[in-house]
């Protein structure tokens, strides 16, 4: 209404015709417009304006009072207000509006509370990521059977490694070291440590094929269906940061989950082992293992607990950020021309100081998980400490060197497994926000 004003306004023709053009308005802004713009600018040209507001009528010069198509009554202001219809006319006015200031009142907090805010907050997704994404993560990565393929390589790849140092230990422990002999013992080992290597890097490949088709398939999925969303319940209410986010930091980190999975499958073959070949040197550990293996598991759950809301918070805390940013960028030129640099930066450190904030609050919680692995790591080396000085006849000084070789990384190994099987379930996260973009609901 107030744009139509304007451009009547700059027509300069010498008659106006208003038909009720305080109707969409409130009172304040009506008195303003009436003021400063019908009476005063316009001044010296005709206006007529058909209007309901009658509170304006002692400023009208001549009034036309119509009643069904026909002319009901013609005159001033003085005229008028004592006539009975304009009365009967004031007093239904005052009764709407009162009526209506007492909908206001009543109504005011349910839509301010309904509709206060445009934009939609970023969806946060509560407990334990749904087996469906995992699901869906593997059926984008190639289906079942590649990662089946991956952990039978792996297998084979953890045999041949641990054939290769349990070869080596014989060696050493070999009394005729005759140089046809060492070539022997040279050869084998070779052999497999080749062969382990070769296997390493069919893993490698497989992994990175897969992670590449993951990428190329999801990114087209998530576009599609972005394409495909409702305008009005989607794009229209969705800050363009959190579309950023989702596109960008989330779908990278899904990216390196694929290697994230790959080393917790080398951690955990690596643990089996490691059991294995300390079994045959210290069959006591097997004892320890299981109580070791069930306060990390008590340790991870409860680490998983505080870390995986946490990582959905820090998700969701950068998409303000790429809001904030895509907004300025264009609008860079209005901002330094009002000199508003400074709000905009206050607005940018804040947004980026509460990014932070999530963050050193999740590091926190890693370090503290570690932590007590290092305690559970300093137990189990006082106990082979105990044992090989206890039973120090039973043990030859290879034996020693491997038992705490391989004790010492079977227990790394298994930190390492909780470790990383906690890492993927955080970076899962990102996979569940990347999927929920590819099943937005369509445009009818």
């Amino acid at each position: 209404m107030r744009i139509s004003l304007a451009r009547s306004l700059y027509s300069e023709s010498d008659i106006y015709l208003f038909d009720d053009p305080f109707s969409s308005l409130d009172i304040d802004i009506g008195k303003k417009i009436m003021n400063n713009c019908v009476i005063n600018y316009l001044k010296e040209k005709t206006r007529i304006i058909v209007t309901n507001s009658l509170h304006f009528l002692n400023l009208f010069d001549r009034i036309y009072y119509l009643k069904k198509g026909q002319i009901e009554f013609i005159g001033t202001y003085e005229e008028i207000k004592n006539k009975d219809f304009f009365i009967s006319l004031n007093k239904l006015k005052q009764d709407n509006n009162e009526n209506k200031n007492l909908l206001n009142k009543k109504e005011y907090k349910y839509y301010n509370k309904k509709f206060k805010k445009i934009l939609k907050d970023e969806d946060e997704e509560i407990g334990n990521v749904k087996l469906k994404v995992y699901f869906e993560y593997f059926k984008y990565m190639g289906g079942f059977k590649l990662i089946l393929l991956v952990i039978i390589i792996m297998i084979i790849w953890q045999i041949f490694q641990r054939l290769s140092d349990y070869w080596l230990v014989y060696w050493s422990e070999e009394k005729n070291q005759k140089k046809e002999k060492k070539l022997k013992f040279f050869i084998v080992y070779s052999l497999l440590g080749i062969i382990g290597t070769i296997l390493i890097f069919f893993r490698i490949l497989i992994l990175s094929l897969m992670d590449l088709k993951l990428a190329k398939d999801l990114h087209k999925d998530m576009l599609s269906s972005l394409i495909k969303a409702p305008i009005n319940k989607f794009h229209e209410i969705i800050p363009k940061g959190q579309i950023y986010n989702r596109l960008g930091n989330d779908l990278e980190e899904v990216l390196f989950t694929m290697f994230g999975i790959g080393n917790f499958l080398v951690a955990m073959l690596s643990v089996f082992g490691s059991i294995i070949l300390c079994s045959i040197y210290d069959k006591y550990s097997l004892i320890l293992i299981p109580f070791l293996s069930i306060l990390g598991f008590l340790l991870t759950k409860l680490y998983l607990n505080a870390s995986r809301p946490l990582s959905r918070i820090d998700k969701i805390s950068h998409s303000p950020i790429l809001s904030l940013v895509s907004e300025t960028i264009p609008g860079s030129i209005t901002i330094r021309s009002f000199s508003k640099v400074n709000k905009y930066l206050e607005q940018f450190y804040e947004k980026l100081n509460n990014c932070y904030i999530i963050n050193i609050s999740l590091q926190g919680v890693y370090n503290w998980y570690h932590e007590q692995f290092d305690l559970i790591g300093l137990i189990y080396i006082i106990y082979l400490i105990i044992i090989t000085i206890y039973f120090k006849n039973n043990f030859t000084t290879q034996s020693v060197g491997i038992m705490f070789t391989y004790s010492v990384l079977l227990l790394e190994n298994l930190a390492y497994t909780f470790s990383m099987f906690a890492d993927m379930e955080n970076c899962m996260i990102s996979m569940e926000r990347c999927y929920n973009y590819t099943i937005l609901e369509s445009e009818k």
